[in-house]
């Protein structure tokens, strides 16, 4: 199993930038996963 992030994933994105603010202003969090999952019935969510 390849597990290298950089050769799984294109590195030159929108998403890459994104991460690089987020883990500079939350850099406590890094390597924290956070789902949040929404509906208009929490029974269906």
């Amino acid at each position: 199993m390849n597990s290298d992030l950089d050769r799984l994933v294109k590195q030159e994105a929108p998403w890459k930038d994104n991460l690089v603010k987020t883990s500079q202003a939350f850099d406590d969090t890094d390597n924290t996963l956070v789902i949040v999952i929404a509906g208009e019935q929490r029974q269906q969510v």
